[in-house]
């Protein structure tokens, strides 16, 4: 009873302090203010379950911090009432500053702390600056959370660490935050070695006024900037301009050969392979692919190179807010290769990098290989799931209460539309439907948890070590051929219409292939096959395609394709429908296509037994593919056949269709008796009459009768070869 009066009383005290709250949105920066709703003691009680972070200044921040961010005021900072007590901050002077790009002036702001010197923030590594997001985007606010810890478990190299916060400025509560390291260069952030290191943000072409800031450069291939964020060693001295200007053209020549190789016609593999830290790009891409990250390739990428002789590194991850399903207007149901297609799927401000990248056998092979080492677990459905899960459960319901104060709906709703979802149905249905912060919260991520698992089973189907490379070509009267794209990839806009094709499949383990035909003037051609180049006899245009697979290959895939004429893209078909039109005259100009696997590979194994001492080795492979069987030669022996039992019923067999489980197959060997000359299957005294008659070239033995009686194997019938002969018959075993 007195525990319980304890709690009470702590409950109405803190109650007490939060009920007489107004909170005031930055009216300061000429936004509304809205009043603090009703808390209840529970939605206070789960809000003190988090650490707390005190904030404070003397400096007016309507005028400073919250008008550019490039301002920084003084502040001090206090960690109170973490669960291990031994993380608790005493108040320590700061330097504060707003950040971000299009999360800055929000309604919600994101902030960077500078403490004087380092410190080691919730075992995250000592460090002075740290990163207060807001998560203001999104409204389930574990969108960063789980990407950060997705990233750490596929191996990315030096993942963020955070926490989450509650964050107090000047007394007033400014809502749940995730404290985070920031993205830089040090011992306890992204550990690099030489002096020459350096950090870059790819960064995005259409701000011009942001990068006036920044110094940067851009590519000469496909004039993305690239801004300098850090060198590992402070270059204060005037005099050490040389050594800055000495890592710009390193770093500057290295990225540009690079992507020059890279969207060169005839790309050579071996070079680029030598430039890039080939596996951190693989996990760059399954994160921001199974995710759709709007910001991929725009700004927020970065990469790190640890001076001459070093690779280009891509990570840390950064910037995961607005991610699984924020946006449908990057809907998988239309182009589920994202990261291929960014370009055509977001805007210009990309670059088409992963394009290029999956023009190259060796790239896609590794590209499968990881998803089957590592990235199929990670992604787990279920897994991710409970992340997301995890994370909602520690923050709730003081999300639901951080949301009632940012978020009202009541009166102006626009702050509402960036916090759930970026389309204003949603927001309109949300809005409708739910009145709660709690029903809304809920709503967004069980939506986001549907988008997840539907993305997931996509790339369930286009990745794994057994997925042959498909690539295409296509060719028009004007420009002649494209280069080759991987399977996926949209190619190029020709010039005037697609009039030759050409598909293949490299890395094929399957029995069976590809074959594709066109359709033109009301008729389809013949199909030809994989690697052929298809063109009609007066190089005409095509109106559409068709494209099959063949043998064993089709009981486990399915091929999908569509194409784009001058109207728009088609729909998507597969396995021998037609895209686009047997007779229009809307000839095509694009082609997309690509395997989905729609079976799980099984394996099966043959084994071989015979009693004549050899046999092939055993051999794995898929169910369904057909293993051609070897005669097998042994001496003495003569081998009549395969059998599948070991009676030798049936029919010998001269190939196999591996079936699954393990298949044994019986060699039939008919062992010759070296002895028996006239060859009646015994070794008796007319054996030894009839060698006898070919000493005395009495009878002129055949090919066969000589083997037979030529006992010391020289070649010869002499009577050494009656002597072993009549020793042989006396002693009565007739085998070597």
């Amino acid at each position: 009873m007195k525990r319980i009066s304890k709690k009470v009383m702590s409950l109405l005290l803190i109650v007490a302090m939060l009920l007489p709250m107004v909170v005031t949105v930055h009216a300061a920066n000429g936004k509304p203010s809205l009043p603090a709703p009703e808390v209840s003691a529970g939605m206070v009680q789960n809000s003190r379950d988090l650490p707390r972070l005190d904030i404070n200044s003397d400096a007016d921040l309507g005028s400073t911090i919250y008008q550019s961010k490039d301002n920084k005021v003084d502040a001090t900072a206090k960690i109170s009432e973490a669960e291990d007590s031994r993380h608790n901050v005493a108040t320590s002077p700061i330097e504060l500053k707003t950040r971000g790009n299009t999360t800055w002036g929000v309604y919600k702001w994101a902030y960077q702390i500078k403490f004087d010197s380092k410190v080691d923030l919730f075992d995250m590594g000592k460090a002075k600056k740290w990163i207060l997001l807001a998560n203001y985007y999104d409204g389930t606010f574990v969108r960063n959370k789980v990407i950060f810890d997705l990233g750490k478990e596929i191996g990315m190299p030096y993942v963020v660490e955070s926490v989450y916060v509650n964050l107090y400025i000047n007394g007033e509560y400014k809502g749940i935050y995730q404290l985070c390291e920031k993205v830089e260069l040090g011992s306890s952030r992204i550990d690099i070695d030489s002096d020459y290191g350096v950090l870059l943000e790819m960064d995005a072409t259409n701000r011009p006024a942001e990068l006036e800031k920044e110094i940067y450069f851009t590519t000469t291939t496909t004039g993305k900037p690239f801004v300098y964020k850090e060198y590992n060693t402070d270059f204060e001295d005037d005099a050490e301009a040389e050594k800055v200007a000495e890592i710009r053209r390193f770093t500057e020549d290295h990225i540009n050969t690079f992507e020059a190789e890279l969207y060169s016609d005839d790309a050579d593999w071996e070079t680029i392979e030598s430039m890039i830290d080939v596996d951190s790009f693989i996990r760059y891409y399954f994160i921001s692919e199974f995710t759709m990250e709007v910001d991929a390739t725009y700004s927020s990428t970065f990469f790190y190179i640890d001076g001459p002789g070093d690779v280009l590194h891509c990570g840390p991850l950064w910037d995961y807010d607005r991610i699984m399903g924020w946006d449908t207007s990057y809907d998988q149901t239309a182009n589920n290769d994202y990261m291929k297609n960014i370009t055509d799927a977001t805007d210009e401000f990309r670059v088409e990098w992963y394009k290029m990248l999956f023009r190259h056998p060796e790239f896609v092979k590794r590209v499968n290989e990881m998803y089957d080492e590592v990235i199929r677990d990670a992604f787990d459905t279920e897994k991710v799931i409970g992340m997301i899960d995890y994370y909602q459960d520690l923050i709730m319901p003081t999300l639901v209460y951080d949301h009632d104060v940012h978020f009202s709906t009541s009166g102006d709703i626009g702050s509402g539309y960036y916090v759930f979802h970026n389309r204003s149905h949603v927001v309109e249905e949300l809005l409708g439907k739910y009145a709660s912060s709690e029903q809304k919260i809920k709503y967004t991520t069980d939506a986001m948890k549907d988008w997840l698992t539907e993305r997931n089973e996509y790339l369930e189907t286009a990745y794994g070590s057994y997925h042959p490379f498909l690539t295409y070509n296509v060719y028009d009267n004007s420009t002649g051929w494209q280069t080759g794209f991987g399977g996926g990839s949209m190619t190029f806009t020709v010039d005037n219409a697609i009039t030759a094709l050409k598909i293949n499949l490299v890395d094929n383990q399957f029995d069976g292939g590809i074959e594709y035909a066109y359709a033109k003037s009301g008729a389809i051609s013949k199909y030809v096959s994989g690697g052929e180049e298809l063109k009609t006899p007066s190089n005409g245009r095509f109106s559409g395609i068709c494209v099959k697979l063949t043998g064993n290959l089709a009981n486990y895939f399915s091929v999908e394709y569509r194409v784009c004429n001058y109207s728009g893209w088609s729909r998507w078909v597969s396995d021998d429908d037609l895209a686009g039109s047997i007779s229009s005259s809307d000839y095509i100009r694009r082609i997309q296509i690509r395997l989905v696997q729609h079976t799980d590979v099984a394996e099966g194994s043959i084994s071989f037994v015979t009693d004549a001492g050899i046999a092939p080795d055993t051999v794995n492979g898929i169910v369904g593919n057909t293993v051609k069987l070897q005669k097998l030669e042994a001496d003495g022996y003569t081998f009549e056949g395969w059998y599948t039992s070991s009676d030798f019923k049936g029919e010998a067999v001269e190939s196999m269709e591996i079936a699954e489980g393990n298949t044994v197959l019986y060699a039939k060997m008919k062992y010759e008796l070296i002895g028996d000359v006239d060859g009646d299957g015994e070794i008796t005294m007319l054996d030894l009459f009839a060698l006898k008659l070919f000493i005395k070239q009495k009878d002129i033995p055949t090919a066969e009768e000589v083997k037979a009686a030529d006992l010391d194997g020289d070649g010869e019938i002499t009577m050494v070869d009656s002597f072993e002969l009549k020793y042989r018959i006396s002693k009565g075993f007739w085998r070597e």
